[in-house]
Parts: C-alpha cells; sequence; structure tokens
C-alpha cells in the first residue's frame, strides 16, 4: 500500500500543478507520476518489487502449488476414508 499511497500523492501534485494559477515548479515524482500509475494498472514487469517474475521464484510457487494440490487430494481422501468408517463402510486399502 505504501507504494499506492506515493503515487497518491505525486499524482495529486502532478495534477494540482497543472493550475494556471500555480507557480510552484513539478517534482521530478510528480513529473513521472503519471507513467508510473500507467505502468503498474498495466502490470509492467517489476513494477511491484514482486519475484513472481523471476523464473526460479515462478518455478517455486509452481512447485509449491502442485504440491498444496497433492496435499490437499491426500486429505480429501483420507476425509472420505474416515467419513465412511464412521458410517461402518470398509474403506479402500491403503
Amino acid at each position: 500500500m505504501l507504494k499506492w499511497d506515493a503515487l497518491r500523492r505525486d499524482l495529486e501534485g502532478f495534477v494540482g500543478k497543472h493550475d494556471y494559477r500555480n507557480r510552484v515548479p513539478f517534482t521530478d515524482a510528480e513529473a513521472s507520476s503519471y507513467r508510473r500509475a500507467f505502468e503498474m494498472m498495466a502490470g509492467r514487469q517489476g513494477a511491484w518489487g514482486s519475484d513472481l517474475h523471476d523464473r526460479e521464484a515462478a518455478t517455486l510457487a509452481a512447485t509449491t502449488i502442485a504440491d498444496l494440490r497433492a496435499e490437499n487430494e491426500r486429505l480429501r481422501s483420507e476425509l472420505a476414508s474416515a467419513r465412511d468408517a464412521a458410517r461402518g463402510r470398509p474403506g479402500p486399502e491403503t
């Protein structure tokens, strides 16, 4: 949220200084704020400092997701077996 807050402040300064009565020059941050806003909204790689664009991090994320899905399936199967046992039905042999 800090990046959004800083960008909002810079954009407000940029817009406010377009008033014809303004005599204060733009700061560098204000002058570049509209480009940064477009980049953030368009999802430019690295605009958020995200590691997900890093190949190693993306591979790790995919592996983690695959592991979580496998664990989810294992737990679903275990839960189904426990429900069957509670109902007096034989479950699959493991």
